[in-house]
């Protein structure tokens, strides 16, 4: 179960065809929506996976919650499932909401939002709805050091995934396939060999530090006049960007900001990046920071859960403090950039660590556990 059927493409489609080869049925409750637009990995049809689709709320409304758990809840008892595997707070506080399942039912947090947030009454709302759902679970999985020390200061039953997150396709996100396309992409985007590019992936909104990015680009202009910066995703109808009206204009009008929308080719715009920049406090463990490391970009990030769990400080990217601002930020890109030899030697250490970021190691973990029930 997962909230949207864009996520479910991206991170569980192997998960579904590998059970399904052993011979295992299964079913997969998700929305229609696609927030991370891409493309079927596999035609599901001939694999025998079953499709359930339902509207999982995205607001505080708990009648439409209530309402959904019931019809989720009415369709899990028609299968009657030896296991229910739970991604997302929203998909785990609504799928149990109408009652705790009488299956053995794993939730996966991909990043508690309680911890995280700063305005007081969303935040107490939050927790609520995390710890209500977390005593429902028979187990829960949490992606980040973080927020299993968190929980399990009132639960016994949450454990670490051990597998950076959810890892991803080594063999697509290797910057050795990707080299001769360098040329026809720089060309079509007007970025020239000589450019430093500085790319961003994720949506465009404040929390994910969209607004960071900008702002401290304004900065960089100052100091590099062959710059780019190369922004990968989009907007979010229920989030602000962070940027005012003047801001707004500025990354509009600016011919060295090449907002490339959602992509399916992320790798290949990393492939000629020199620093990936994702300025995040509120993350689980970063899919986009994974993908940047397996193609040996070096990262610069807030030293925040999730984020942290991935980047080691001065040897794979920077981390920087929680205060830190859009100068900061600058400041130290540009200490980077006038200094290829941290770079370089960022990226040696990035290949020595490379395969521990595979999503076969998640697949293994998944597999391995279903199995043994």
């Amino acid at each position: 179960m997962i909230t949207d059927y864009g996520s479910f493409n991206n991170f569980l489609a192997e998960i579904a065809i590998e059970l399904s080869r052993k011979n295992y049925k299964i079913h997969i409750f998700t929305g229609k929506e696609k927030v991370i637009k891409v493309e079927d990995k596999y035609n599901y049809d001939e694999y025998g996976i079953c499709f359930h689709f339902f509207k999982f709320p995205r607001s505080f409304n708990l009648f439409n919650h209530f309402k959904v758990s019931t019809e989720i809840q009415r369709s899990i008892k028609e299968i009657n499932p030896d296991i229910v595997s739970i991604h997302f707070t929203t998909g785990i506080f609504t799928t149990i909401l109408n009652g705790k399942l009488p299956y053995r039912t794993i939730g996966t947090f991909h990043g508690l939002g309680y911890p995280t947030i700063e305005n007081f009454i969303k935040k107490q709302i939050f927790k609520v709805v995390e710890i209500f759902s977390t005593s429902r679970l028979d187990q829960v999985w949490v992606l980040n050091k973080s927020d299993q020390n968190l929980l399990n200061t009132m639960f016994d039953n949450v454990f670490l995934l051990p597998t950076n997150g959810l890892g991803c396709d080594l063999t697509k996100f290797n910057p050795e396939n990707y080299r001769s396309s360098k040329g026809s992409l720089r060309e079509q985007y007007n970025i020239k060999e000589s450019d430093i590019v500085i790319s961003f992936t994720g949506r465009y909104v404040n929390f994910k530090g969209y607004d960071i990015v900008i702002k401290t680009f304004r900065y960089l202009e100052n100091n590099f006049k062959n710059i780019k910066l190369v922004t990968m995703g989009g907007p979010d109808s229920i989030h602000p960007t962070g940027l005012n009206r003047e801001e707004e204009e500025y990354l509009t009008n600016n011919p060295n900001i090449i907002d490339v929308g959602f992509t399916d080719n992320v790798q290949e715009f990393l492939a000629f990046t020199n620093i990936f920049f994702f300025p995040s406090k509120k993350e689980g463990v970063p899919v986009c920071i994974v993908e940047a490391l397996a193609m040996v970009i070096p990262v610069i990030t807030f030293d925040a859960r999730g984020c942290n769990d991935l980047v080691q400080d001065n040897v794979t990217g920077i981390l920087m403090p929680l205060d830190a601002q859009p100068q900061d930020f600058a400041e130290k890109i540009s200490e980077l950039l006038k200094d290829e030899t941290i770079l370089s030697e960022f990226r040696r250490n990035i290949v020595a660590i490379r395969d521990q970021l595979s999503r076969k190691h998640f697949l293994e973990h998944q597999l391995n556990y279903f199995e043994s029930l």
